[in-house]
């Protein structure tokens, strides 16, 4: 019976003790290592988060630097391309000498202009992605001088049709008309000479900015 009283005792106040050395020392340790666990878990979680955020605003950055490049380098090709077609325009156009000159003469003429009004649809562009004062000194007297020879072939066709439609003596007319050939064939060899020259200047200035464009 003692026994038994003793047993009843003691055993409770030993679970006892037991069970405060756990919850003093076990448990804390496994609540405080599996919340660092848990806190390791979302730390790692949200960093992932932010590498991805990262990685894609790189990522959208590098896209829309690669397009913006790519559209830059596609509007200067444009512009000298439309530029290009306008000098040969000009430079490659020659009058008509028929009787219905003045219909295709006027034609030529209607061409040209066309050409022009393009070629400023293409400055207006470039100058999104350009400088507009280092692009207008590097186009200003090519442009200039190529404006400055449509207006004299304009001019030199005009003359061709007057003498065509007025001058009735088939002689005096191809006189006429031959002189006025030469005159303005002198002229746009001499034009032709400059605008080589600043063509060249427009041509290493757009070189240098497409280069520029995949640094």
């Amino acid at each position: 019976m003692n026994w038994q009283i003793l047993i009843s005792t003691v055993v409770p106040i030993l679970i006892t003790l037991i069970l405060f050395y756990l919850i003093k020392n076990y448990f804390p340790a496994y609540f405080t290592e599996k919340g660092k666990n848990v806190a390791t878990k979302e730390d790692i979680e949200e960093i992932t988060e932010k590498i991805k955020t990262v990685e894609s605003k790189i990522n959208i950055q590098t896209s829309g630097k690669i397009d913006y490049n790519s559209l830059k380098r596609k509007v200067i090709l444009d512009y000298f391309g439309v530029y290009n077609h306008w000098e040969r325009l000009v430079a490659l156009s020659e009058a008509n000498y028929e009787n219905d000159c003045d219909i295709k003469n006027a034609l030529i003429i209607e061409k040209l202009y066309e050409a022009k009004f393009n070629y400023n649809l293409k400055e207006g562009e470039i100058e999104v992605f350009i400088s507009e004062d280092s692009f207008y000194n590097a186009r200003k007297d090519l442009t200039i001088t190529l404006l400055k020879l449509q207006q004299e072939f304009e001019i030199h066709l005009m003359l061709i049709t007057k003498i065509i439609k007025t001058v009735s003596d088939p002689i005096l007319r191809k006189q006429q008309r031959d002189n006025e050939l030469t005159r303005y064939n002198t002229l746009l060899i001499h034009k032709l000479k400059e605008i080589r020259t600043f063509r060249n200047v427009l041509i290493l200035y757009l070189e240098k900015t497409l280069q520029e464009s995949f640094n």
